[in-house]
């Protein structure tokens, strides 16, 4: 099976990106990271930074993949979104598609306004989704 994380350069994209190679890396299984530009006017992301690896000690390898003693190498593999403007629904087809075990997701925080004003992709993620949801959200 597989893991899907939903991946923008921000620092939440970063923490999520971080979990889901840690739980393919226990789960012995690939990762699919579906990445959008973090602005409407932004350049498609063609390479994933190095991140700190929760439970697995580092930052992937230049091909992407993630190796320690006790977790063979992670298959990392990049797709570009299609329709940025909607990724939630997106990652959903994507985790359908791809009968995905696990989806990762970044939080943000949002005001009280923010939230009753602004709709939000984690929360339709949430609600919709048919397969488990890891919601990581930075430290405070």
């Amino acid at each position: 099976m597989t893991i899907v994380v939903a991946y923008q350069e921000t620092p939440e994209g970063r923490r999520a990106l971080g979990h889901a190679m840690a739980e393919a890396g226990l789960r012995h299984t690939d990762l699919v990271v579906l990445t959008a530009p973090s602005r409407p006017d932004g350049d498609p992301v063609t390479r994933l930074p190095e991140v700190p690896v929760p439970h697995l000690g580092g930052p992937p390898a230049a091909d992407g993949s993630v190796t320690t003693a006790e977790h063979p190498a992670v298959a990392v593999h990049l797709r570009n979104a299609v329709k940025p403007d909607h990724l939630a629904d997106e990652l959903l087809d994507l985790a359908g598609e791809l009968d995905a075990e696990l989806i990762v997701i970044g939080l943000r925080r949002r005001s009280p306004v923010g939230k009753l004003l602004l709709g939000s992709a984690a929360q339709h993620i949430l609600l919709n989704s048919t397969v488990p949801v890891l919601a990581v959200r930075l430290p405070d």
